[in-house]
C-alpha cells in the first residue's frame, strides 16, 4: 500500500448485514453480467443460512457495505488425515470504491483469522492471479474444462435421482471408497448452484463391480459435469444420462482424476486447462509446491 494511504476500516459482518452483502454481489456477480440467480440463490449455505464456519468480513459505510470476502473453514481428508484449511471467495467491490486497497485489506483480515482458526493453508480461485501474487499467494491447479458441443440432444433427459438424505449418504460412501483424498461435505454442500446452472442433478448407477454417480448442472440445453466417481464400468450409462437433451455439455475435471481420463478416453471432448486455484501457506506444516498439485472440485468452493 502506498505511503501516506491508510488501511480500511473492516470487521467481520453480522447477520444483520446479509442483506447489503448480497446486495452488492449481486452487484457485482450477476447484474453487471446480465442477470440470472441471486447469489444468495447460488451460495445458500454462505448467504442465507451461514454457519459458525462462515465468515464476512466487509468495508462498511454509513449507506452500505462498499466491499466483502467471504471465508469458510473445511477439512480436506487425505487417506487417514485430516487437513483444516479455508477457501477464500466472493471478493467484491463497488466500481465507485475500487483503488482505495478495500480488497487487499479485507484478504488481509480473513487470513488472520484463518491462521486463529487454525488452518494450515488458504484456497481461493480466481481469472485475475496477478492481484493475488501481489499478496503472496501462489498459483496451482490441476483443474481441466472440457466441452463437447454440437452434439444436440440425444434423447429424453433420464429422470435423476433425489438429492435427498439417503442418496447423499450414498453418495458419501461412493466418495469414501473410490476418493481417498476428498473434501469433507455436509447436505448443505449439495445446495450450491455454480453459474450459469439453475438445477443440479444427481444421477446413480450399481453394476457388479461397485457402485458410481454423476453430479451435473443444467440449463438451457446446457449440461455441466462436476463429478464422475465411482466403478468405472457405470461410467458409459452416467455420461449418456448426462448427455440426453443437452445441446453442449461442459466437463469440470483434473489431471489424474479417473472420471476425467475416462472420458478422455472416448475422444470427442475439447480440453484445455483451467488453473483457477491460488494457495496461502499458513503453517510451516503447508508447503506451497505440494498444496499446488491438489485440486478442490467445483461443488466444494466457495
Amino acid at each position: 500500500m502506498p505511503a501516506g494511504r491508510r488501511t480500511p476500516a473492516t470487521f467481520l459482518a453480522d447477520s444483520s448485514r446479509l442483506d447489503s452483502v448480497v446486495q452488492l454481489l449481486d452487484e457485482v456477480f450477476v447484474r453487471s453480467r446480465g442477470g440470472g440467480l441471486s447469489m444468495a440463490d447460488r451460495f445458500p449455505h454462505l448467504l442465507q443460512e451461514p454457519d459458525d464456519r462462515v465468515r464476512i468480513f466487509v468495508a462498511p459505510s454509513a449507506e452500505e457495505v462498499q466491499a466483502v470476502t467471504l471465508s469458510r473453514r473445511f477439512e480436506c481428508v487425505c487417506g487417514v488425515s485430516r487437513r483444516p484449511g479455508v477457501m477464500v471467495g466472493l471478493v467484491a467491490t463497488y466500481p465507485a470504491a475500487r483503488g482505495r486497497g478495500l480488497a487487499s485489506a479485507l484478504l488481509e483480515r480473513a487470513r488472520v483469522a484463518a491462521v486463529a482458526d487454525g488452518a494450515e493453508f488458504a484456497v481461493l480461485w480466481t481469472g485475475n492471479p496477478g492481484f493475488y501474487r501481489r499478496l503472496g499467494w501462489t498459483q496451482g491447479d490441476r483443474g481441466l474444462l472440457g466441452e463437447l458441443s454440437g452434439c444436440g440432444p440425444v434423447g429424453p433427459v433420464p429422470p435423476p435421482d433425489k438429492l435427498d438424505s439417503e442418496s447423499l449418504r450414498w453418495v458419501e460412501a461412493v466418495r469414501a471408497k473410490f476418493l481417498p483424498a476428498r473434501i469433507e461435505r455436509e447436505p448443505s454442500s449439495y445446495r450450491i448452484l455454480p453459474a450459469p446452472v439453475d438445477r443440479l442433478e444427481l444421477y446413480r448407477c450399481s453394476a457388479g463391480a461397485g457402485d458410481a454417480y454423476a453430479l451435473a448442472g443444467r440449463t438451457d440445453g446446457l449440461s455441466v459435469l462436476y463429478e464422475l466417481v465411482g466403478a468405472s464400468e457405470c461410467f458409459e450409462q452416467l455420461w449418456s444420462s448426462i448427455r440426453r437433451g443437452s445441446d453442449a455439455v461442459l466437463v469440470n475435471g483434473a489431471v489424474g482424476d479417473e472420471g476425467t481420463d475416462w472420458l478422455k478416453a472416448q475422444g470427442g471432448i475439447a480440453w484445455r486447462p483451467q488453473p483457477l486455484a491460488m494457495w496461502l501457506p499458513l503453517t510451516e506444516n503447508a508447503q506451497a509446491d505440494s498444496l499446488t498439485s491438489w485440486h478442490v472440485p467445483f461443488l466444494d468452493r466457495i
